[in-house]
């Protein structure tokens, strides 16, 4: 007589969140950016991509950061609607002037393209005395990195300056640049493949005034406070975002630690030493 079968032994997938991930549970957030951006560009992410994705929010929960980031774009996909989005929110922002979208980075032609977040600081709770912003940059900038933003730093000699600006003015750099306003000064830190180096750090007095315009991309505007971009770059660029609260150094090492992985995951490159 043959025996029932037995269960013991067959091993089932508990979870199935996304198709090829059997056996994994993904973080709902990351879960919502994997489908959003693989419906966007018309195709499936790896399933390398999807756990560097997945382990990066992870991280960033864990350390009590996630909060405090307000906007972080990607734009490696060498497509322009999944590029847009905001891995926070899930929100996209707006490529003006078609600039050129190609794997692991996007650029502008530095006399008219750019890209719109589409949000100003302030509506997401920056304010003149705490934030933080970065960007990542292929080869020594030529160009405006980041754009406006209404949180301003006092630098050395009294020059009033926004973020954007004070990254723009770190000549020769290239990697991930991070620029922040803590408890009464700012720093400016850079991760490249192998380093982490703070390369500013100062007192900064009270800022004096406020803007808020909208946060751009591969463009900022002059002092002025115009809202419209005023320069512009033709750098090959592949990361962006914003935060409030400031960060520590060591928070700031952390996490431009972890958006290298994430950048040197998802696109199989490495950044500049």
């Amino acid at each position: 007589m043959l025996s029932q079968p037995s269960n013991r032994g067959i091993v089932r997938p508990l979870v199935r969140s996304i198709a090829g991930s059997p056996f994994h549970q993904y973080d709902t957030d990351a879960q919502a950016r994997i489908l959003q951006i693989e419906t966007a560009k018309g195709s499936p992410m790896s399933l390398t991509q999807r756990m560097a994705l997945d382990t990066f929010i992870r991280q960033e929960k864990s350390s009590g950061r996630w909060s405090s980031h307000k906007r972080i774009y990607l734009p490696i996909w060498a497509n322009a609607a999944a590029n847009a989005i905001d891995l926070i929110t899930g929100t996209s922002g707006t490529w003006v002037n078609s600039p050129t979208h190609a794997h692991g980075y996007v650029q502008g032609n530095g006399t008219t393209q750019y890209f719109d977040t589409g949000t100003s600081p302030a509506s997401v709770g920056i304010t003149n005395m705490a934030g933080y912003l970065f960007g990542g940059v292929r080869a020594p900038m030529t160009g405006g990195l980041l754009g406006s933003i209404n949180t301003f730093i006092d630098s050395a000699g009294g020059t009033r300056s926004r973020y954007g600006d004070i990254i723009q003015t770190v000549a020769a750099q290239s990697g991930i640049i991070l620029a922040s306003q803590l408890a009464g000064s700012h720093s400016i830190h850079r991760r490249g493949s192998a380093s982490f180096t703070t390369s500013l750090s100062l007192s900064a007095t009270t800022p004096t005034a406020s803007y808020a315009g909208p946060f751009t991309c591969m463009s900022r505007n002059n002092s002025t406070d115009s809202a419209n971009p005023v320069y512009y770059s033709a750098d090959q660029q592949f990361m962006w975002g914003f935060g409030s609260g400031g960060l520590s150094t060591s928070a700031a090492e952390s996490f431009s630690l972890n958006l290298k992985n994430l950048w040197e995951t998802l696109t199989s490159l490495t950044l500049p030493a």
